[in-house]
């Protein structure tokens, strides 16, 4: 009898480590999904802006912008993509 009580609570205890590290987890994801929001609502806005900057001035190759926190924005016109400066490898597809 006392064997079986032990492994029960030995199957509690890997059952409770096997929880908190799913919830470790899923809290993890979270906090990047939201860093990747924040990162996609800066690169939509640098799109817009760039793409005004470009219909301004049709006649150039390169457009750049800088967004309110300090960040370079660019758009190449034979790519038709937006690269953020300074931020790694950061592209995009917009």
């Amino acid at each position: 009898m006392m064997r079986r009580g032990t492994t029960i609570l030995e199957v509690l205890a890997v059952l409770l480590v096997v929880l908190v590290m799913i919830s470790f987890l899923f809290r993890m994801n979270q906090s990047e999904i939201a860093d990747d929001l924040a990162v996609a609502r800066m690169r939509e806005t640098a799109t817009r802006e760039l793409w005004l900057i470009r219909m301004e001035s049709p006649q150039q190759t390169v457009w750049m912008w800088t967004d309110e926190e300090g960040v370079d924005w660019v758009l190449f016109g034979e790519s038709n993509r937006v690269y953020r400066l300074g931020g790694g490898n950061d592209e995009g597809g917009s």
